[in-house]
């Protein structure tokens, strides 16, 4: 594909392409063939695609995770973008020796000088960036990044930052390199004063608007970017379909030291439903699917039978997510009765009494799985047994001592009464097109939290609505996957009451209510966290802070400690038997996979040597 080009003088020789040392990585199984197109499928529209991309075609960062069969953590992180890094004694300062000589698609020099203009002027730009993002901040003032020289950059803090590595591994750290300072000025009010007439053109309010859409490689064709493939059009041209095609400047190759990647060109389906990507899937129209996109275990048998039909085979996931469903009251209610019951403890453990998790394990799960709380997995460094398996037990008569110690009073019906003498009722908010399957489970919770008196509505909705009345805060409790069972340093929303269980809070700690005052335009309901939360945020604040990784083992496993006194979350199972699909005719694709969204699956199993076999 690209040598037609080469000889036709419309694309320099590969040597020129390159640069001076290009990542060297190891086919998984074979030395790959060139061409062909990798089939996936999103559910969703062309707003669903971002995050996809992102773990797919996207993952090319400063630092990458390096491919692992089953955990990791913190220390699992490889040179990428960087050629070499290094870090002092307290973590206050990482260095990054970028690779001389490799450039952006588009052929032009990328360099220390693109991350300057992503610091000074995308981060420090207040339009832009209203708020520093959490994980750029360590000590007590802001941070700094310094060209050392034109391929030499260095991140320094006024205080230890021991995650900073970690962080740009996952999806935060996408910002540094996905910035070409020669093309964004152009979309910059610094450097283009007449940006905000284009932005009007545009029909956008603000310049910065237009900049940030500018700077999206998947809202914007045009982004010169530096990952091995490009797309074709952005996602607000597209209705049903996305592709996109390889980049002649990827700085990767193979061991046999041949251009990367083998794929010509990556297509997205989007899809209505996971019916639909289910009926895509059966019928051999996609290449890879992992858990996080469509499967459930209630389809594995069907899956299991068409795969001679469909040319596929499974693929097994180790699953990231500490529980197979948070369920989480919303501890921080806007109606102060409601808030009283929904965040008293003994309403938590009696609910999670009346929950017969068995019957849920055997009919949602396929009997796959154990009754288990939001917790670390067994065997890694953070299992704490006590938070896994307390109150789990099926007990109609313990549920009710405790639920009896909240709502004592009931009805000629057996329903509980409320403090205003009516039967007592909340609503659980699921989102339904993401985790089907968290409807299905929910409704057997429902009966079976009627059998102690107590009286649960399912609002199902799309997605976006489920997002928007939790991040307003208007529900009385939220369901959703809980990440944390592999790493819970890098997923440390469901040991500490965030997200859907206190969205105030939440909101508190994101603005930098541990380091000072609130900022003004600061964005949603904002509260200061209960005394044993907060005490969580402190305690995981200390452990971002220090480089000793034993130290932030221990620092992590006291916030669990406290994550298994206060109860915050209620879980169902522990989750097992998790599966995926890959065709037979991609190779190269490791298997078992980790399936985790930190991780940036399948992203760190270096895609881009994957190949299609020819027939």
């Amino acid at each position: 594909m690209l040598t037609e080009l080469v000889e036709r003088g419309d694309l320099p020789a590969l040597k020129e392409r390159l640069p001076r040392s290009p990542l060297v990585v190891k086919p998984l199984d074979e030395s790959g063939v060139y061409g062909g197109e990798l089939r996936l499928v999103v559910v969703g529209g062309p707003e669903s695609v971002g995050g996809y991309l992102d773990r797919t075609i996207g993952y090319d960062h400063l630092v990458r995770w390096a491919p692992k069969m089953d955990t990791w953590t913190a220390d699992d992180v490889l040179p990428d973008i960087a050629e070499s890094y290094s870090t002092n004694d307290d973590a206050t300062e990482y260095v990054f020796k970028l690779r001389p000589g490799m450039k952006w698609s588009d052929g032009k020099a990328f360099g220390a000088d693109d991350i300057v203009f992503w610091y000074e002027d995308v981060v420090l730009n207040i339009d832009i960036t209203p708020v520093i993002p959490t994980w750029l901040q360590a000590g007590d003032k802001p941070f700094k990044v310094e060209k050392v020289d034109d391929h030499t950059i260095a991140f320094r803090f006024s205080g230890p930052h021991g995650l900073l590595l970690g962080n740009l591994a996952t999806a935060s750290g996408v910002g540094p390199t996905r910035h070409p300072a020669h093309y964004l000025r152009k979309f910059h009010q610094k450097y283009t004063p007449d940006v905000a007439t284009q932005a009007k053109e545009a029909g956008l309010d603000r310049w910065a608007d237009l900049f940030l859409q500018k700077a999206s490689p998947w809202e914007n064709a045009e982004l010169p970017v530096l990952s091995a493939w490009q797309v074709t059009k952005g996602t607000g041209e597209i209705s049903n379909r996305m592709t996109a095609r390889r980049n002649p400047y990827y700085w990767k190759v193979d061991s046999e030291g041949r251009q990367l990647p083998y794929i010509d060109e990556v297509s997205y389906q989007l899809v209505s439903d996971n019916e639909v990507a289910k009926l895509k899937t059966l019928g051999g129209e996609v290449d890879l699917v992992f858990l996080t996109i469509m499967m459930d275990l209630r389809d594995k048998p069907l899956i299991a039978q068409g795969r001679e039909k469909g040319k596929f085979q499974i693929l097994d996931l180790v699953y990231e997510d500490s529980n197979t469903m948070a369920f989480a009251l919303n501890l921080v209610h806007r109606q102060p009765a409601m808030r009283k019951i929904l965040s008293d403890i003994n309403f938590r453990i009696g609910l999670s009494h009346a929950m017969n998790r068995q019957e849920i394990i055997d009919t949602i799960f396929l009997r796959q799985g154990e009754p288990y709380q939001v917790a670390p997995h067994p065997g890694t460094p953070y299992y704490n047994e006590k938070l896994a398996k307390q109150f789990t037990e099926y007990s109609v008569e313990t549920a009710n001592r405790y639920l009896d110690r909240v709502l004592p009073n009931k009805d000629g019906d057996g329903r509980r009464l409320g403090p205003n003498g009516k039967p007592f009722s909340f609503t659980v908010d699921v989102g339904s097109d993401a985790r089907p399957r968290d409807v299905a489970t929910l409704e057997i919770m429902r009966q079976q939290f009627a059998a102690v008196g107590v009286n649960m509505h399912v609002k199902a909705q799309a997605d976006a609505l489920f997002w928007e009345r939790v991040s307003s805060n208007v529900h009385d409790a939220a369901v959703f996957g809980c990440g944390g069972g592999l790493d819970p340093v890098f997923q440390q929303d469901f040991m500490i009451p965030l997200q859907i269980a206190a969205i105030p809070w939440t909101n508190w700690y994101n603005a930098g209510g541990l380091t000072g005052a609130i900022p003004k335009g600061a964005a949603g309901p904002i509260e200061e966290p209960a005394p044993a939360a907060r005490e969580q945020m402190e305690l995981y604040y200390q452990l971002r802070n220090t480089a000793d990784t034993a130290k932030q083992t221990e620092l992590m496993n006291r916030v669990i400690d406290i994550a298994q006194q206060q109860f915050w979350y209620i879980g169902v199972s522990l989750p097992k038997g998790n599966y995926g699909v890959v065709s037979n005719r991609l190779r190269n694709v490791q298997n078992p996979m980790i399936d985790d969204y930190p991780w940036q699956t399948p992203g760190p199993t270096n895609m881009t040597q994957y190949f299609i076999r020819q027939k």
